[in-house]
């Protein structure tokens, strides 16, 4: 192989590299993460994970099907253990065991004004339900 084909191929190869390394950049290169038009202060989106150092959800703000609002929040095993949830009957908070199930809920509902807290077993069945209504 002569001296100018050895150059012609290296400048060949460095012409490649440098139009490869620039359509790379061009490719991969994407708008930042901003939020919804508007007010630039919030973030909105359907679903939202909090997550540790390791990138494990640990808390979840969701919307269920149904429409309610839920925050669950997960112990460091990764089960849900505290449950807050809304929809358009009542609000409530609900304590949870290492297998999921509601051992513990206090609840308002909306439509009589009473308040309910509820302790249940270990297959979720109510054990001990105290109603306080709206006239005491």
């Amino acid at each position: 192989m002569k001296c100018m084909q050895k150059f012609a191929g290296l400048a060949v190869l460095g012409v490649a590299g440098v139009c490869g390394s620039a359509g790379a950049t061009w490719l991969m290169q994407s708008e930042p993460v901003q939020a919804q038009e508007g007010d630039k202060d919030v973030l909105t989106a359907r679903e939202f994970h909090l997550v540790d150092d390791k990138g494990v959800p640990r808390m979840m703000f969701d919307i269920g099907d149904d429409g309610s609002a839920r925050i669950t929040m997960m112990d460091a095993n990764l089960k849900p253990r505290l449950q807050l949830g809304v929809d358009g009957e009542q609000a409530s908070c609900a304590f949870l065991d290492d297998k999921g199930t509601p051992r513990y809920v206090v609840a308002h509902r909306n439509k009589d004004n009473n308040v309910l807290i509820t302790f249940a077993d270990a297959k979720g069945t109510p054990r001990l339900l105290q109603s306080l209504t709206d006239d005491g």
